[in-house]
């Protein structure tokens, strides 16, 4: 069995190896990623994702870290009244 294979990111569409087969050396394993991040894979993608799109997500969810586990609530108050606030 080839422990590195080629697949198709399910994000981006792109061919990446993937070592899922042997994960201690599987590049993802060096992607830390927030619990909220996780979840979120988890719900949209059955698959492995390329480095280049865990890292995207991993920035996207950088924010909301700090402000677990309200945080995606917390952040679309903000952005509500960030709407009004440009609009009044």
């Amino acid at each position: 069995m080839a422990l590195n294979k080629s697949k198709l990111c399910p994000g981006c569409k792109i061919n990446f190896h993937c070592n899922s087969a042997a994960m201690l050396n599987c590049e993802c394993n060096t992607i830390k990623l927030s619990s909220a991040a996780v979840r979120f894979l988890k719900s949209k993608y059955k698959d492995c994702l390329c480095i280049k799109c865990l890292t995207n997500i991993q920035q996207k969810y950088a924010c909301i870290k700090a402000f677990e586990p309200g945080a995606v609530f917390l952040i679309s108050l903000i952005y509500k009244n960030l709407q009004q606030d440009l609009f009044l």
